[in-house]
């Protein structure tokens, strides 16, 4: 008998050590790594744009029409993010810029926006930005 308990006792061990190991393991509890927080991206974002404002390059943008100065600074920025400006006044609509290698927008997107004045007319820079 005593053969026997001893017996029953590593089934019930060996029961609970498998049963812990696939619960540890198990897809539900795994938190995907992630580079950047939220916070940071935010931070990141609202930096962005104000670096864009003070630099000059989005009065620029929307005095030549063009975003390839928008586009170089996006490219600085580190790979692992994606960013989309985009540019409007009161006319609606002016201009955008999408950083290279980004399709899409990711499942996490953060939304910045900045107001600046070029002439006498006002406009919006709103960024997006998302982990690729």
């Amino acid at each position: 008998m005593r053969g026997f308990v001893i017996t029953l006792d590593s089934i019930i061990a060996l029961i609970l050590a498998i049963s812990l190991i696939i619960i540890v393991g198990s897809p539900v509890l795994r938190v995907r790594p992630s580079a950047w927080s939220d916070a940071q991206v935010k931070r990141i974002s609202r930096d962005f744009l104000t670096i864009l404002d003070k630099s000059g390059a989005l009065t620029r943008a929307v005095g030549q029409n063009s975003s390839s100065e928008i586009v170089y600074f996006m490219s600085t920025e580190s790979s692992s993010l994606c960013m989309k400006v985009r540019l409007s006044g009161s006319n609606g609509y002016l201009l955008s810029a999408e950083k290279s290698g980004c399709s899409g927008e990711g499942t996490r997107v953060f939304l910045s926006r900045r107001t600046l004045v070029s002439g006498s007319n006002f406009y919006t820079a709103e960024l997006r930005t998302w982990e690729r």
